[in-house]
């Protein structure tokens, strides 16, 4: 079985436990505004909950002062809201700043720019090591003695990529806008907003584990481990958020289950492509030419991941999202499916990688 989800067969009693939790949460931050306690009985009463119901100025979300809120905008805004509040009261995720400042396109957007660069028969463990952040526009020449990840806010690196894709080196550029701005976190974009509320849940209960494994675990913490645990954290958040929201025969909930599934038959394909390449590129009796055409006969098996960018570099781009991912499932079933429990015994894992394998490994044994 890919996924163990354990709601509880009181679904009302779990609602009402979290409702309370956000209650009171949400009536000392009001007494620390120094708002009345009668407010937030009416507001509740009128509603049946609190402020995550209320006019768009009762929100947890800032907005820009002169923009326009229409009822669907504000429909939007409140869900987002929810599964923020749900992740912290179920969770116990930190509330990180993601997703708690609406940009209609008045703010000035940031892009952060990204260029994978890699010889064509060879492959990293990790991309813990090798990066670049270029801080002004340049174009950068150096000779490369192995592999980079160069990013930018002021340099697009489109001529880096073409420079170095003559030079004969895999390359994959990519870029993304109004994503994780500094201390404020990542915005709420008109493009975060045409995603599905599958997907949105799952990038907030993602990002905010970030912020929660900086804070319990540290900030040294492996990108490989950080990124494949908080995709198990997002993808299983999600579906406990619609399966306790909306009930496991809804149609987000299901949807939930199939893209968790979807996702942990996709880990498992870029896995075994990435340690196969590794073989064929570390194998002292192929020659460079054999190494070239086994290559492209296991890119050409995976295009349907890759699509036509199907080179090293962007396999090396995606890979620590997925290389701990199904280590990580398992210690995550071994908890229940159970996202606090998860979180709870993750508190006291190591930073260090060695050591982090090491107790996940220990704790996803049926000895334990």
């Amino acid at each position: 079985m890919l996924c163990k989800y354990k709601l509880s067969i009181y679904p009302n009693l779990i609602n009402d436990i979290v409702l309370l939790e956000y209650m009171y949460s949400k009536l000392v931050q009001l007494l620390k505004q120094k708002v009345s306690l009668t407010a937030l009985i009416a507001s509740t009463a009128i509603t049946g909950c609190v402020s995550v119901y209320a006019p768009v100025d009762g929100l947890s979300i800032k907005i820009p002062k002169n923009a326009q809120i229409s009822p669907e905008l504000k429909e939007q805004l409140k869900f987002i809201d929810e599964v923020k509040a749900y992740e912290t009261y179920r969770f116990g995720l930190n509330d990180g700043p993601h997703y708690r400042e609406y940009n209609d396109g008045s703010m000035p957007a940031e892009t952060l720019y990204m260029l994978f660069i890699t010889p064509p028969t060879a492959l990293p463990d990790s991309q813990n090591w090798n990066y670049i952040y270029l801080e002004t526009k340049q174009e950068y020449r150096d000779s490369l003695d192995s592999l980079i990840y160069f990013y930018s806010y002021a340099d697009t690196l489109e001529d880096e990529k073409e420079y170095y894709q003559q030079q004969g080196y895999d390359v994959y550029h990519r870029f993304t806008t109004n994503f994780n701005l500094k201390e404020r976190g990542s915005p709420i974009t008109e493009e975060f907003l045409q995603r599905s509320k599958i997907e949105q849940a799952q990038t907030i209960l993602h990002e905010d584990c970030h912020y929660w494994v900086s804070a319990s675990i540290g900030e040294n913490f492996s990108r490989e481990l950080d990124e494949s645990f908080c995709q198990v954290i997002g993808y299983s958040g999600a579906i406990d958020y619609f399966g306790i929201k909306e009930g496991v025969n809804s149609p987000n909930y299901q949807s939930a289950v199939n893209s968790f599934q979807w996702y942990t038959q996709y880990a498992q394909q870029i896995n075994s492509c990435y340690g196969r390449l590794q073989e064929i590129y570390n194998n002292p009796r192929l020659t460079q030419e054999e190494k070239l055409k086994q290559r492209k006969e296991v890119f050409d098996g995976i295009k349907w991941l890759l699509g036509e960018t199907g080179n090293n570099a962007a396999l090396w781009g995606r890979y620590p999202y997925t290389k701990y991912f199904p280590m990580l499932l398992k210690f995550h079933e071994h908890n229940g499916g159970n996202v606090r429990a998860t979180l709870e015994k993750m508190k006291v894992c190591p930073k260090d990688e060695p050591s982090a394998l090491e107790f996940i490994i220990k704790n996803s044994s049926s000895k334990d």
